[in-house]
């Protein structure tokens, strides 16, 4: 079986060869300059390219070092909620927003278009067709989203503080999935490959562990 065919049958419940050999989660420039000290190679990323996306730049040899460990290829792509212009928080997991006026002043740098990401999956959307790859899109998620605007404390307090403000940002986030889901059938549309879509799957990030 190749990827396709085995993640299709597995979520279909029918019998499969083996499980999917994956590691979801993008490593640490920590890990990776560790594995360097103890004789990784280095990747042009030709082969496996991760794209110039935001999200890619956090690993640009993500999809090489799924190569170089036997793992499957699952190319992510990951639709942005906050343009780079958007104000940052002064620490992890900090607030840039307290309030509907904030809101309304950073949302115009929020959910920016994804032509990049539709453009680094083109190349992939081919490994797809073939069965070499198996693409999906991220978004942020209900839990998520506010998250990353209220900071981590002060979200969960507002669920009770702001429920108004809430309401209006899990509005705006449902509205900007289902844009980002117009755009993404679009750069199928555009790739020329009408057999098979891009995406394989589509997943909403939230991590409430938080």
């Amino acid at each position: 079986m190749n990827h396709v065919e085995r993640f299709r049958a597995l979520v279909d419940g029918k019998p499969i060869d083996r499980l999917p050999m994956v590691e979801w989660a993008v490593w640490w420039n920590e890990t990776i300059d560790r594995w360097r000290s103890e004789s990784l190679p280095t990747f042009d990323n030709k082969q496996f390219p991760a794209g110039r996306s935001v999200q890619a730049n956090y690993c640009s040899d993500r999809y090489s070092l799924y190569d170089h460990f036997g793992l499957d290829q699952y190319f992510q792509y990951w639709v942005e909620s906050r343009s780079s212009s958007c104000p940052h928080p002064d620490s992890h997991g900090g607030a840039i927003l307290a309030n509907e006026e904030d809101y309304e002043r950073i949302r115009p740098h929020l959910f920016p278009r994804i032509d990049q990401e539709i453009e680094d999956i083109r190349p992939w959307a081919e490994r797809q067709r073939r069965g070499e790859s198996l693409n999906w899109i991220t978004v942020d998620g209900f839990f998520w989203f506010p998250r990353t605007l209220f900071g981590i404390e002060d979200h969960l307090l507002a669920f009770y503080e702001e429920p108004e403000l809430m309401q209006l940002l899990e509005e705006y986030c449902k509205k900007a999935v289902e844009q980002g889901r117009t755009e993404a059938c679009r750069g199928n549309r555009e790739s020329n490959i009408q057999k098979q879509p891009t995406t394989s799957w589509a997943g909403g990030w939230h991590d409430p562990g938080f």
